[in-house]
């Protein structure tokens, strides 16, 4: 076909036999029935030759782009890293707005502890040292539900007095204070608990097989996001402890707070390809659920 390919002709003939050339040979037929059983390990890399992590990342490759095009596009495989980063800045953004609540529970939980540091549970059964102001008042209505016709005189007056002082405790200012400060952070962190599910790293890896090259899918299956993979897109998008695309949007977000100018590059007026728009000045992602 491709001008008289030797090799192809020499093939059928060792597997056919020639007319033209009686010496044509073929293995023995217990050769060949013993041919038939060994098996096949399909490679691992089906090409047949590793590729370094730039190349096996393909499509990948693009969350290095500018930012800006990074979340301007209209490119439906980008829409999970959007939605990614979007869900990382709002929880930031709440682990931020958290931490002053936390320190609220703490400055006031010190200055009521004062009020619990003569009280002793009459059964040794529990620990005042740790307790919420939800344990607190649980303790306080098992204290005032007991059968004291079971006790013991000795426990029965070590009893009252328990209860007699965690009365007390709980009708303070302090623990009023304590316990506002106390439901407020829980109800804070509970917010969170969503968000922290949408940035953890099976939301990530599920978010770049969506952007994945589907031939890259194809050859690797659900291995493909590997470890390797999995850290380098973190190191380029900014997770954890790396610096990346979602620190340099929150940056820019914090200067046009600021009432600032975001400085233009020559990738920020160049045409992505994917549907950006340059005339779009706030490169934020303001939606968490997009």
């Amino acid at each position: 076909m491709f001008g008289g390919n030797g090799k192809a002709s020499t093939r059928q003939s060792a597997s056919r036999g020639s007319k033209n050339n009686g010496n044509g040979y073929r293995l023995p037929k217990a050769e060949r029935a013993s041919l038939q059983d060994v098996g096949v390990t399909p490679s691992a890399n089906p090409i047949g030759k590793p590729k370094n992590l730039n190349a096996k990342m393909g499509r990948l490759n693009s969350l290095g782009r500018n930012y800006r095009a990074l979340v301007r596009s209209k490119s439906p495989h980008l829409a999970g890293i959007q939605a990614y980063i979007a869900n990382t800045l709002a929880y930031e953004d709440g682990l931020f707005a958290l931490q002053p609540l936390r320190d609220d529970v703490v400055a006031t939980r010190e200055i009521f502890a004062a009020l619990l540091g003569d009280i002793a549970a009459y059964d040794d059964g529990f620990s005042y040292g740790e307790a919420t102001a939800a344990d607190l008042e649980a303790r306080l209505d098992a204290l005032n539900a007991i059968d004291e016709s079971a006790l013991t005189p000795e426990d029965v007056e070590a009893l009252e007095a328990e209860r007699s002082a965690l009365a007390t405790a709980l009708e303070d200012d302090s623990f009023s204070d304590y316990k506002t400060s106390e439901v407020a952070f829980n109800e804070a962190e509970a917010e969170l608990g969503p968000l922290a599910d949408s940035v953890s790293d099976e939301a990530l890896e599920e978010a770049l097989r969506e952007m994945a090259n589907e031939n890259r899918i194809r050859e690797y299956g659900d291995e493909y996001i590997d470890d390797e993979i999995l850290e380098r897109s973190k190191e380029i998008l900014g997770v954890g402890d790396y610096y990346g695309k979602i620190d340099e949007i929150r940056e820019a977000s914090e200067t046009l707070d600021d009432g600032g100018d975001v400085p233009l590059d020559d990738e920020d007026t160049a045409d992505t390809g994917e549907g950006s728009d340059p005339t779009d000045e706030d490169p934020r992602l303001t939606d968490a659920s997009n």
